[in-house]
């Protein structure tokens, strides 16, 4: 917005605008890169600063149908894995003076993730086969 509307008053309303709408309405979307688009080819508009938003909008504009992810209750930030990758892997495998072989850290967290995601009762069985022994008592 900073690149096509130089009034911060009017570029604050829009971005509400936008925000509100975003949150309702699937379609909404595809009129703001139209919008974008349209921007581009006004005179005195840096066309190389706009591009990559641009380009942005027009891969990603089907992961930003926010109103239907929210009617099925997705996330629709980032939130939700950033937290995660905090308390999966960070607090774990992180320490002070702690130190980790690929193999090793990968197995501790897969066995962490599958512990905090409480599916470790289901998946047990499956890890656990893979390291039981046939112990035969010595007579």
């Amino acid at each position: 917005m900073r690149l096509v509307e130089p009034d911060e008053g009017r570029r604050r309303a829009q971005l509400h605008r936008w925000n509100t709408a975003l949150d309702t309405d699937d379609r909404k979307i595809d009129r703001i890169a139209r919008w974008v688009a349209e921007r581009t080819t006004e005179p005195g508009v840096d066309t190389a600063a706009i591009d990559p938003h641009f380009t942005y909008l027009s891969k990603n504009q089907n992961r930003m149908r926010y109103a239907t992810l929210r009617a099925k209750a997705l996330p629709c930030g980032s939130g939700a894995t950033e937290g995660a990758c905090k308390s999966v892997v960070t607090m774990r495998a992180k320490g002070s003076g702690q130190r980790w072989h690929e193999d090793g850290v990968t197995a501790v967290l897969t066995l962490r993730s599958v512990y905090l995601s409480e599916r470790l009762p289901t998946m047990w069985p499956h890890i656990a086969a893979d390291y039981a022994a046939d112990v035969q008592a010595a007579a």
